[in-house]
């Protein structure tokens, strides 16, 4: 009797534990939602007051990478620069949660993005066009409980079209973007109706990828050439280049 006794208490012990286990694991799971939507929250509203407490002093931004400039930045730094950047481009910017799903210390958003492009979006200047895509953004939360990694994959073609920077080859392939991405033919930028505007757009998007490119590359002088001799480049940290020589340096 004392035996069956010992262990019923025994198999009690061990639910209750259990239930901790899971009622811990399922309490840090809400917690990190509730992080990444902090962040999410900053980008609506541009409020960088309180980010430090959410955003790891060793925050990693694999979407920064790109810029030789930005690439360098680090925790909250980089994400202010980021915030700052994107309304600056889209003063209205606004991302709608769709779905979350989070396990360990993984938070995934399905988001949709919109806006109203009225300022330079890096290299590309504004065009007054909206904007409306899906997006998947992926957080990793660190120990101390803040975002630590972010990444995401977007929709960057109906982006692209949506402002005007790419489209079908001719009218001829409109009804299969119109059905992919939803593309109209009037979306396609009306500085693309003159040839010279176009000409003009293909040299910026030449010396834009050429740029790229170099940086990919890590070859300094790929980088500077579309620069002209006496070109300035100013990065985002302040950091002050004169000259194709000092940019190919950098």
């Amino acid at each position: 009797m004392n035996k069956n006794l010992s262990i019923n208490n025994i198999g009690k012990r061990e639910e209750e534990i259990e239930s901790k286990v899971r009622t811990e694991r399922e309490r840090k799971v809400q917690s990190n939602i509730r992080v990444v939507r902090q962040a999410l929250e900053v980008l609506n509203t541009g409020d960088l007051s309180r980010i430090n407490e959410f955003i790891s002093p060793q925050y990693f931004n694999h979407e920064s990478q790109v810029d030789p400039v930005r690439s360098k930045l680090r925790g909250p730094e980089e994400f202010m620069d980021t915030v700052k950047n994107l309304r600056n481009a889209f003063p209205d910017l606004h991302y709608e949660e769709q779905e979350t799903i989070a396990s360990g210390d993984k938070v995934i958003s399905m988001l949709s993005v919109t806006g109203k492009h009225m300022g330079n979006f890096f290299v590309i200047p504004p065009t007054g066009r909206e904007i409306s895509y899906q997006a998947a953004h992926i957080h990793r939360i660190g120990d101390d409980g803040k975002i630590v990694e972010h990444r995401a994959i977007r929709d960057d073609l109906a982006f692209m079209m949506q402002l005007g920077l790419v489209g079908p080859s001719s009218k001829e392939y409109e009804p299969l973007f119109h059905a992919w991405k939803g593309f109209r033919h009037s979306q396609v930028s009306q500085r693309q109706t003159t040839k010279s505007s176009d000409e003009g757009e293909a040299a910026i998007h030449a010396l834009y990828f050429q740029m790229i490119d170099g940086w990919n590359k890590g070859n300094g002088d790929i980088f500077a050439d579309p620069f002209a001799e006496d070109a300035d480049l100013v990065g985002f940290d302040g950091t002050h280049l004169k000259g194709r020589q000092e940019i190919a340096s950098f």
